[in-house]
Formats: structure tokens, sequence, C-alpha cells
């Protein structure tokens, strides 16, 4: 007996059509608009000492002043706008 629907594991040729393009989820790198003076540019990083690098800083200065400088090394980035200094993010 045969199957209506052919020999068994049969499909018929497909041919391929690519998917269409998925939108970038992200912005394009080094366009950026500040949301309150609407510069489009880069913002600007800098790294100082984080809120928790200063409390150990103060916490391992009454304990032991030799370690003490330990937390200075713990930095954050800041991102300000070039153009109006407010930081952003």
């Amino acid at each position: 007996m045969s199957s209506p629907y052919g020999p068994p594991f049969h499909r018929p040729p497909q041919s391929f059509v690519p998917p269409p393009p998925v939108p970038a989820a992200w912005p394009v790198p080094g366009v950026w608009t500040c949301p309150f003076c609407r510069f489009q540019g880069a913002p600007l990083v800098e790294r100082k000492v984080s809120n928790a690098g200063w409390v150990v800083f103060i916490v391992l200065f009454f304990v032991t002043c030799v370690l003490c400088w330990i937390g200075l090394l713990m930095k954050e980035e800041v991102r300000r706008c070039p153009a109006c200094r407010t930081v952003v993010g």
C-alpha cells in the first residue's frame, strides 16, 4: 500500500528565503543625545573613587593605617555630557 502523501520523510524541494534584517537593539556607537541639552556626540567617561571605596578607606584607616589605600583602588565610571557637564547614565 502506498501512502497518499508520498514516500516517508519526503518533502518537496523548497527555496531558501532569508529572514528580514533585525533592527539593532543598541544605538550606533558614538551617536548619543544628551537628554538635558540635546547635544549629540560621545559622552565623557571619567573614573573616580566609588562611595564603597571611601567607606573601605575610612574603615581601614581606623583599623590599620598601612592598608587604607586599598579603598582608593575601588573606582567607578561616570559619564558626563561634554556640553552641559551633567551626569548621565
